[in-house]
């Protein structure tokens, strides 16, 4: 059931999550989008801070197949809790609205849970471009409060 809403919490009062998922290279990005999320009442999950320090170029692939699944687990863990899915997109290595492996993995996981899904930015021309718009998510063209007014994460 939809609720008319006027802030980011139900009528019962519940405040509602956000797992966002992006590219460590927009980690900054996603720190900004979290704290303006956070200020509107939502609770939000972004990736762990800490892969952002991990040199997988220097890891062999034991220890970098054993460091990626945890930091793979534990957001997915995120994901399965929250009520919607962000794709923070930026521009990366010329490509605009950049979604990455990693976030496409993540965007799936919470499409497959019933998850709406939305895309900050535009998708620019890329490989998952068709699966990204096969999961029919909600574009907010760079703007935040589509999301957090939006009815897609009051349903109970």
């Amino acid at each position: 059931m939809a609720l008319n809403v006027l802030s980011a919490t139900t009528l019962r009062g519940q405040m509602k999550t956000i797992a966002i998922c992006g590219s460590m290279d927009f980690f900054a990005e996603m720190v900004s989008l979290q704290d303006t999320l956070e200020a509107a009442g939502l609770q939000v999950g972004i990736p762990a801070a800490e892969e952002v320090k991990v040199d997988y170029s220097a890891t062999c692939d034991k220890d970098l197949a054993r460091i990626k699944k945890q930091f793979i687990d534990e957001h997915l863990a995120k994901i399965r809790v929250a009520d919607a899915v962000l794709l923070a997109n930026f521009t990366k290595r010329g490509i605009v609205g950049y979604i990455g492996a990693n976030t496409l993995i993540e965007a799936a996981f919470g499409y497959a849970l019933g998850k709406p899904i939305f895309v900050l930015n535009s998708l620019g021309d890329q490989p998952c471009r068709p699966e990204v718009l096969g999961m029919q998510p909600t574009f907010l063209h760079g703007e935040l409060k589509d999301l957090i007014t939006s009815q897609l994460i009051m349903r109970q």
